[in-house]
């Protein structure tokens, strides 16, 4: 993976990995429990980021069940690599899949920036055992509301796409995912969009790091500063009621 925009040379990098983790977990793991995870399952949790979902999964499916956890940097998941959890540094589209078979993969915010999610997408279901399932998450656009409305939010929407775009994301692949999945041989396709709506404040940190980090770009994009500083003051506003870009949920079963 060349090129990630959100890797870990920030020094905030962490602070906002963590943030999405509070924000998307509870959705994540919905999602993980409506196939039916259970004890004894191998789960490969791809793109681990900080390890949250990779820790849930381990408590789920102990004793008897392991945990894959990778990542391109695992630098953030330095002491998670006990008991039923493995850590690898695993680049996805360079690296092999892991052999032996996996009852679930699962991967969030991952393949939206891969340069080709499709082809990955395919390895990632031919790492599935018969019955396993695959579960991805993607971002469909990044355009924010607010009530009361914030121009600037709609103002920053464009440049921040064609930012993203210049740094190898696309914040749009979500929409891709179920037809990706079809085409990689899975069954019992599926897929739901969620979109937050929260209070300004700590649950939009996590938008607000990200902002920040590229705010260089996204002013080159167009955007100006003042529009960039009032989306910043929206997202922190506890009086107003933020409305979040959509993320989509899509799974595909592997029946043979």
């Amino acid at each position: 993976m060349d090129g990630y925009a959100f890797d870990r040379s920030w020094s905030r990098e962490n602070e906002r990995l963590t943030a999405v983790e509070r924000q998307l977990d509870p959705v994540s793991q919905a999602a993980v429990n409506q196939v039916g995870l259970a004890a004894g399952w191998r789960c490969w949790e791809a793109g681990a980021g900080r390890g949250s979902m990779a820790r849930w999964l381990a408590g789920r499916v102990s004793p008897s069940g392991s945990v894959l956890a990778s990542d391109i940097d695992g630098g953030a998941l330095a002491g998670l690599d006990r008991g039923n959890i493995t850590v690898i540094r695993h680049d996805l589209e360079r690296d092999g899949v892991p052999g032996g078979g996996f009852d679930l993969i699962h991967a969030r915010l991952v393949l939206e920036h891969l340069r080709a999610p499709g082809v990955v997408m395919r390895k990632l279901a031919s790492a599935l055992r018969a019955g396993g399932w695959l579960i991805l998450e993607d971002a469909d656009g990044l355009g924010f509301d607010a009530e009361p409305a914030v121009k600037a939010l709609s103002a920053i929407t464009g440049p921040w796409h064609q930012a993203a775009l210049g740094a190898g994301w696309n914040p749009l692949y979500g929409r891709h995912l179920l037809a990706d999945l079809r085409r990689a041989g899975l069954d019992q396709v599926a897929g739901r969009a969620h979109r937050t709506y929260q209070p300004g404040g700590d649950a939009w940190a996590g938008a607000r790091l990200g902002l920040q980090r590229m705010r260089d770009q996204i002013r080159d994009a167009g955007a100006s500063c003042a529009d960039l500083d009032n989306a910043l003051v929206a997202l922190a506003d506890p009086a107003r009621i933020i409305m979040g870009g959509p993320i989509l949920t899509a799974w595909g079963q592997r029946t043979c």
